[in-house]
């Protein structure tokens, strides 16, 4: 069986790459997806680079981030800032978790 990427129908995405294994119910924006990606309903990824297996849960916001593979982005989380003069990139590293509303 195919391992391919699903894009729902309220889904966003805009100038990115999106590898197999991937499931997009949010948005991404001028990113990149390694495999085996989630971005639930509601969630914003922006300038960023998705490492393997990452969940970004629904109403999180990832903004000119890399996020190393197995980690999670909790429900409404935010990580990095807008891409921008003086902001530098955000990392998270592998199997990190970064809270957000409970």
């Amino acid at each position: 069986m195919e391992n391919l990427q699903y894009i729902g129908a309220e889904a966003l995405v805009e100038n990115s790459s999106v590898t197999e294994g991937c499931t997009i119910y949010g948005t991404v924006i001028n990113s990149v997806l390694a495999s085996d990606v989630v971005v639930e309903k509601g969630a914003v990824v922006k300038d960023s680079v998705i490492m393997d297996d990452v969940r970004i849960c629904e109403g999180a916001v990832v903004n000119y981030s890399i996020v190393d593979e197995h980690s999670v982005i909790e429900k409404n989380a935010k990580v990095g800032e807008e891409r921008g003069e003086g902001v530098e990139i955000c990392v998270i590293p592998a199997r990190s978790t970064v809270g957000g509303d409970k």
